[in-house]
């Protein structure tokens, strides 16, 4: 998945997944239904339903760049495909 292959959305969990990270603050780790209860807060036009966001997040996982932690539907991230760099 490359930068260009992402909508709005895609950006919109990518963006949850990295909150506190310039802060040093925890960040990374989020459930579909965490994701969504942010976007709703943050006022994100038409929030989506939750299985869509859970699909969204299947699908960058199945590319690498979430890992579906246990397995249990909790996604951290490994490898954001906007940028190059992850860092603690």
């Amino acid at each position: 998945m490359n930068p260009d292959d992402l909508d709005e959305l895609d950006r919109a969990i990518l963006d949850v997944l990295t909150e506190g990270r310039a802060d040093g603050e925890p960040w990374g780790i989020a459930t579909p239904a965490v994701v969504l209860a942010a976007l709703e807060e943050q006022g994100y036009d038409s929030p989506p339903v939750r299985q869509t966001i859970n699909n969204r997040m299947k699908n960058m996982s199945l590319a690498g760049h979430l890992s579906n932690r246990f397995g249990k539907g909790e996604y951290m991230l490994v490898d954001d495909p906007r940028d190059d760099t992850i860092t603690d």
